[in-house]
């Protein structure tokens, strides 16, 4: 739980340097729809997003910044400027966008993967194919 006016939370990430910014904000894009978060705008190197207001929380604004070291700065802080405690909430948000993104990069290579397996498989077929 934290303490602040607003309470917030904030984690850094590493993400692998094969990917381009354009790529990083993509698979933002993509960790959204497949969450709760609401994407409101994004910069070229700055995500905003935000949650619903619900029985718990008045919502949270979403930050991520991507830095240049190849990394996410993940932020997440109350939308009312005045409530000092998130019960949780403001963490929960940060490690859930964490999993969530972290799926995307996982999928992603898996199919990535998968496609160089079978771009090997037909260049083995077609060089058979052509000998025999």
């Amino acid at each position: 739980m934290s303490f602040g006016f607003p309470a917030y939370h904030i984690e850094n990430i590493q993400y692998k340097k094969e990917f381009s910014t354009e790529e990083i904000i993509d698979f933002i894009k993509i960790t959204f729809q497949t969450s709760s978060f609401i994407l409101e705008n994004n910069t070229d190197r700055i995500v905003y997003a935000k949650t619903q207001i619900s029985g718990a929380s008045w919502g949270e604004k979403i930050i991520i910044k991507i830095n240049r070291d190849n990394s996410l700065n993940i932020k997440s802080k109350c939308s009312f400027p005045m409530q000092c405690f998130d019960w949780g909430k403001n963490k929960d948000n940060v490690n859930g966008f964490i999993a969530a993104f972290s799926n995307v990069i996982k999928k992603l290579e898996t199919k990535n993967a998968l496609g160089n397996v079978e771009n090997v498989a037909e260049e083995k077929v077609k060089k058979s194919n052509e000998s025999g």
